[in-house]
């Protein structure tokens, strides 16, 4: 059986100047030279999570691809409905699911790893911003 896809990508060893810009103006076009920076960055898939690390400064960052564009994604102080995202991989489940323009979400994981009370924690905030 082949590797279940996760939507994540890490891209290690990219340079701190590509995480600053990102940072900075909080998107980043993928461009034919963008891609360069990685091989593993040439054709990504829409809403799929790039983890960006830079070996050189020890900076990292997550984005998500939203068209020909690399989007900063917020892994600080999100807390909704008092339900805060504990690791990376919470942070981009929450983002997805308050995402109005993904219409379906799958979520696998072991036991225990927060798929319920994200899930709960996310159609409680959509319910209380009147958004079904």
């Amino acid at each position: 059986m082949s590797e279940l896809y996760t939507g994540v990508r890490e891209v290690l060893s990219v340079r701190p100047d590509i995480i600053d810009t990102l940072y900075k103006e909080k998107c980043l076009e993928l461009s034919l030279e963008d891609r360069q920076f990685d091989k593993r960055l040439r054709f990504p898939a829409q809403n799929e999570y790039i983890h960006l690390q830079s070996l050189e400064t020890n900076q990292s960052a997550v984005a998500r691809v939203r068209g020909d564009r690399l989007v900063l994604v917020n892994t600080k102080d999100t807390c909704i409905t008092n339900v805060k995202p504990r690791n990376l991989r919470q942070h981009m489940v929450m983002d997805t699911l308050l995402d109005d323009s993904i219409k379906i979400v799958v979520i696998t994981g072991r036991c225990g790893t927060g798929k319920t009370l994200l899930v709960l924690g996310a159609a409680l905030y959509k319910m209380e911003q009147k958004v079904y």
